[in-house]
């Protein structure tokens, strides 16, 4: 409970500690923070591409941020496969936002030979800078077109010239500039908010501001496998703008500078070791691979089944776990010798608080609906809200959702009544929370003469609170047979 001595203006949210018996809805939005090969798009400065929050909608998202195969380096295009080219169905939409900046990440324009042959020559990159490309005394679409094309990470220019004097033939110099992927640090992913600039990180602050887009769900595949990206990420998603409750999805690395990080013990060492506990994420190891498509994290995986789960609920109510995913196994690295394991063998990592992926019944699911905070060791200790993902983002969902509902109504004058009709209303809201299965019980809003006093009703604050019980998840099921010699006797009489 905040005390009458910090200043407040607007409405906010506040977690309190679970309580436990003994024995007009914004877009919740999925933000993924990461690089994408926006110089392989025509005119990207002037298409906000760069530290803005970009909405993808289906497979043409290759067309607005670009694409590339090499989803190591340009991990924004695994999103764009995993949300948009999915066997099981796409989910979406989604939104983005890209920290690679081509005008300052890159090399110097360098001079480069061209082989034209019957009035074509390819560069095949996927680094190059497309609006830097030059052939010089020849102009773009007089003297020549370049296509690029993203799957097979190729640039072909053709010669538009029909006369000897015009085609270019054989070896013609250019000069283009490149990225420099080396260039993308951790400082540059973490970013900054300056002087009205945002970068990096930092960039999700504009989403509900500039955009009206609270990022309920946030990952950045590719950079969470670095404690201090992880740990600036939750910090950062814990009430962004003051205000909303985002849930982070985060994988552990399956290698680090001391060699491959490929098996149980070694996992749930990295893990305690590097403090991954923060209590708004889950927490994900090891990747996953598809044939013909490489390998994914399994953040990405997971925010796509949360979303798909959302979708079909109503509400973000479910968990990604024992979802079926379409992969084809376990990847620990080019280096690791391990095969995989299954339902029983994953329960390890689970019960440690660790999500991952099982083998079970001829494919593989996601296994795990704990948060990162969870560890079944230390489950007496531990705030009960925090054993499952859906009870953190359900509670998430209700700050942000009440914040939303009555954002407008501050600095207006309030009445007995209108005190009573926030609520009434914000009660009947939840109330249709239990209809729908995300919540049971009886959901309670109070306001309580305790939490409101005189003094800080004279400053303008009004605390409600409310009590809500998710849904109980259906981790465990246990079926108990025995043999009994009772039918026998049946058996045995005569008809």
């Amino acid at each position: 409970m905040s005390s009458n001595s910090e200043y407040l203006y607007g409405t906010y949210g506040h977690i309190e500690n679970s309580v436990v018996d003994d024995a007009v809805e914004t877009e919740l939005a999925a933000v993924y923070v990461g690089t994408a090969p926006v110089h392989l798009v025509r005119g990207y400065k002037n298409l906000n591409l760069v530290n803005e929050p970009v909405k993808l909608k289906n497979i043409t998202a290759k067309n607005i941020i670009g694409y590339s195969s090499d989803k190591e380096k340009y991990t924004l295009s695994e999103v764009i496969d995993a949300h948009f080219d999915n066997v099981k169905g796409n989910v979406g939409p989604i939104y983005v936002i890209n920290i690679l900046d081509p005008s300052t990440h890159c090399t110097e324009a360098n001079e480069h030979t061209l082989t034209f042959v019957n009035g074509e020559a390819v560069i095949v990159s996927d680094t190059i800078i497309l609006d830097t490309f030059g052939i010089e005394g020849k102009v773009e679409n007089t003297d020549y077109t370049l296509a690029y094309n993203y799957d097979a990470r190729k640039l072909t220019i053709t010669s538009l010239g029909k006369t000897k004097d015009t085609k270019l033939d054989g070896q013609v110099q250019c000069t283009y500039a490149e990225v420099d992927m080396s260039m993308i640090t951790d400082t540059v992913f973490r970013g900054k908010k300056e002087n009205g600039v945002y970068t990096g990180v930092h960039v999700l602050e504009k989403m509900y501001p500039f955009y009206g887009v609270v990022p309920m769900y946030v990952a950045a595949p590719g950079f969470t496998d670095n404690p201090d990206n992880y740990a600036y990420l939750c910090d950062t998603c814990y009430q962004i703008n003051g205000h909303w409750f985002g849930f982070v999805y985060a994988d552990l690395p399956i290698q680090d500078e001391t060699g491959p990080i490929d098996t149980f013990d070694k996992a749930k060492k990295w893990r305690a070791d590097n403090d991954y506990f923060k209590s708004n994420s889950k927490i994900y190891w090891p990747m996953a691979y598809i044939i013909g498509k490489g390998a994914f994290h399994l953040s990405t995986l997971a925010v796509v089944e949360k979303m798909r789960v959302d979708n079909e609920k109503g509400r973000p109510c479910g968990t990604d776990g024992n979802k079926v995913i379409p992969i084809d196994h376990h990847y620990f690295g080019e280096e690791s010798n391990n095969e995989g394991y299954d339902q029983e063998d994953a329960n390890e990592l689970v019960q440690d608080g660790i999500s991952t992926i099982a083998a079970w019944g001829g494919q593989f699911k996601l296994w795990g609906d704990h948060t990162a905070a969870y560890q079944f060791s230390k489950k007496d200790a531990i705030d009960k809200r925090l054993y499952f993902d859906a009870n953190v983002i359900m509670l998430n969902y209700t700050l942000n959702m009440f914040q939303e509902m009555y954002g407008g109504k501050i600095d207006d004058t309030i009445t007995k009544a209108d005190k009573d009709t926030i609520t009434h209303d914000f009660e009947e809201w939840l109330g249709a929370l239990v209809a729908d299965g995300a919540l049971v019980g009886t959901p309670k809003v109070m306001f309580l003469e305790t939490n409101n006093s005189t003094e800080g009703i004279m400053e303008g604050r009004f605390v409600w609170n409310v009590l809500q019980t998710n849904a109980p998840l259906f981790k465990a099921a246990e079926c108990y047979a025995a043999y009994t010699s009772a039918g026998i006797s049946e058996f045995l009489e005569e008809e």
